[in-house]
């Protein structure tokens, strides 16, 4: 990786028809998936604004508007809502086996 804080944030384009894809980062920055997406995550806890999409080829973005990160945000809060839902579901399953 280079010398800047949020390498991974200089490079991305404002608004999600602009988004860049996984793929492209990987290359760019010479990073396999879990690297790239570990540095993803760095900048994002450090407090980089970089957004997500998988309809239309997905890719990696910087919010244009309000709009494109309340969008992103609610997409977050369903993943963590499904997956409340499947460890509840797993953890009751698990409980039965072991009453029995």
């Amino acid at each position: 990786m280079n010398h800047l804080k949020h390498p991974v944030e200089e490079v991305l384009n404002r608004g999600s028809n602009k988004a860049i894809s996984k793929k492209h980062l990987m290359n760019f920055f010479n990073l396999t998936e879990r690297e790239l997406l570990a540095q993803i995550m760095r900048e994002r806890l450090d407090g980089a604004p970089i957004l997500a999409k998988k309809n239309d080829g997905g890719g990696y973005y910087l919010p244009a508007n309000d709009k494109e990160i309340n969008g992103y945000l609610n997409l977050l809060k369903r993943g963590i809502d499904t997956q409340k839902k499947v460890y509840k579901a797993v953890n009751e399953n698990l409980n039965n086996k072991k009453a029995l």
